[in-house]
């Protein structure tokens, strides 16, 4: 999202992420965990790795990381299903979620899914009808 997204970072940028996965459910294996856990743990120790809490060995931080866009914002969750985000924009997106969407760029795992998960978000984005 952000400056990210539109690959305009400056020195003084911050990284808006959105975790985002594909769907609800489990994982596989004896130690099973639901999507959800699995990618919120995963979303903190990146978050952790690259903000300001991945201090490098000089002292500084990689990027100030910025979750402040997703969904709810700080109260909300850190990871959100697809599915998810999509009820949450079409039930309460604002206007101002409506301009940040555009500039979001799927980075990370499988962007090939995550361009076609920010394609379903395009009904939002971009309204048959204004209200």
């Amino acid at each position: 999202m952000g400056k990210l997204g539109g690959e305009e970072l400056n020195f003084s940028s911050d990284a808006d992420v959105i975790y985002v996965y594909d769907k609800d459910g489990r994982t596989d294996g004896p130690n099973a965990v639901d999507h959800f856990a699995f990618y919120a743990r995963l979303a903190e120790s990146v978050t952790a790795s690259v903000g300001s809490a991945g201090v490098t060995p000089e002292g500084g931080f990689v990027f100030r990381v910025d979750l402040d866009l997703r969904p709810e914002g700080r109260s909300g969750p850190i990871v959100n299903a697809i599915r998810g985000l999509e009820l949450y924009y079409e039930g309460y997106g604002a206007t101002w979620e409506r301009f940040a969407l555009p500039q979001g760029e799927a980075d990370r795992g499988r962007p090939r899914d995550g361009r076609g998960s920010l394609r379903r978000l395009t009904p939002f984005v971009f309204r048959k009808y204004s209200t």
